[in-house]
């Protein structure tokens, strides 16, 4: 009986069974899917298989097929009859329907004709679960999410979202608007206090969003400098715009723009897209490239190590710290230090030139491209996941908290649930 769950991606880890008394192609065995439901792609030698699934919430378990030789049998599914599968050879169909929804894996174990055993495993990779926008705010992109505990917060094209408990309690206006709220570039919260970024300044809220106070910046011809990157250290409030850094020291009671050491030969102002702060080492990205701080922001010096090979500067969009080393998510894709920015190492995910988000869990970094691409070996492989597993047309933004994998786009946020 079919019934909606959370969308699935299914890893098929098969290895071919060898014998060496007879011909091999007698025990050769594969898998098929009801092409209704998905597709079964192979990636590196042919022994690991993807099931992509045609519409992944809507998906209660997954019709296989088992190609068998003549003679063998499996303990899961039942016997469909005989047919011709390769050259010369007769075997026999096994369908079986897999649950998607009670373990990580299910176990099959094939029996040749000679008694010969072998187990394969089906094992499911990704549990996944879609949180929709509200009415409100149908149709809107998400730029950046933040989590303050349990509670999401999404920056979203027309507004700002807050989700507890996989879907949005709340959706903030900005300014008491009866519609759609403005655009809201990127966010960050404590407890009640909330600050986003929007396209002329900040919006800053002490009791939990019921109200929020604006902060415009425009320069002297009037021209707006949307806030794209927050970060809080303490009392410390950072925020990436288009005028350079805005610094407060006392909570976001008032604000100094900061373009010290931000400004690089040729330019009368920077435009800054990101920051990251960890105690008083401030990174932060923009149009030309990565400028760190040392002094809580006071001072910037330009990172003469992140270049493209015919030594342009690289635009930084996003920033990421753990243990120490520098994930960027750059125009030219993932810049990774490990010795706190003299020396980059520059990957691209499957190819993709671009990343505009990164976040990192472990060896698990995982990176906004248009898709979703994940690496666990240091960015020397990717791969990447798109509407097999139920994202939109377009990931936006990504962000982790403990293996979990929360990916935006138009319309809704992604969870991306770990079954390994």
């Amino acid at each position: 009986m079919n019934r909606a769950i959370p969308a699935i991606l299914v890893l098929c880890l098969f290895t071919a069974c060898q014998k060496q008394d007879h011909d091999p192609q007698a025990n050769v065995f594969f898998i098929k899917i009801d092409p209704s439901v998905g597709s079964l792609t192979s990636r590196g030698q042919g022994d690991t298989f993807f099931v992509s699934l045609v519409n992944p919430q809507m998906v209660a378990a997954v019709p296989l097929v088992y190609h068998l030789p003549a003679g063998a049998v499996v303990n899961s599914g039942k016997k469909q009859g005989m047919n011709v599968f390769s050259q010369d050879q007769v075997g026999n169909l096994w369908a079986d329907t897999v649950d998607l929804t009670p373990s990580p894996m299910h176990i099959l174990t094939v029996t040749w004709a000679n008694g010969t055993t072998k187990q394969y495993a089906i094992a499911f990779k990704y549990e996944t679960k879609f949180i929709g926008f509200p009415e409100v705010v149908r149709d809107a992109y998400t730029n950046s999410i933040f989590f303050d505990g349990e509670t999401m917060y999404v920056a979203t094209t027309k507004g700002l979202l807050m989700s507890q408990y996989d879907g949005f309690a709340d959706y903030f206006l900005l300014g008491g608007v009866t519609g759609p709220g403005p655009e809201v570039n990127c966010v960050y919260a404590r407890g009640k206090t909330i600050y986003a970024g929007i396209n002329d300044g900040l919006a800053m809220s002490s009791d939990g969003g019921k109200t929020f106070t604006t902060r415009v910046y425009k320069s002297a011809s009037g021209y707006g400098f949307g806030v794209t990157g927050i970060a809080v250290q303490g009392d410390t409030v950072y925020c990436a715009s288009g005028n350079g850094m805005l610094i407060s020291r006392d909570g976001g009671a008032s604000f100094d723009t900061t373009t010290n050491g931000l400004i690089t030969p040729g330019n009368t102002t920077q435009s800054m897209w990101c920051v990251y702060a960890s105690g008083s080492t401030v990174y932060a990205g923009g149009q030309n490239g990565l400028f760190i701080s040392h002094d809580g922001g006071r001072s910037f010096t330009y990172n003469d190590n992140l270049k493209d090979p015919s030594g342009l500067r690289i635009r930084v969009n996003g920033i990421y710290v753990q243990d120490g080393v520098l994930y960027l998510a750059t125009i030219q894709g993932v810049a990774i230090s490990k010795d706190g920015g003299q020396t980059f190492s520059n990957h691209q995910p499957n190819g993709v030139p671009w990343a505009g988000q990164v976040a990192v869990n472990g060896n698990t970094i995982s990176v906004a491209t248009g898709k979703l691409d994940i690496t666990t070996d240091g960015g020397q492989s990717f791969t990447t996941y798109s509407g097999e597993i139920g994202l939109g047309k377009n990931v936006t933004s990504v962000a982790t908290t403990g293996n979990v994998i929360y990916c935006g786009s138009q319309n809704s946020v992604l969870k991306i649930i770990p079954r390994e």
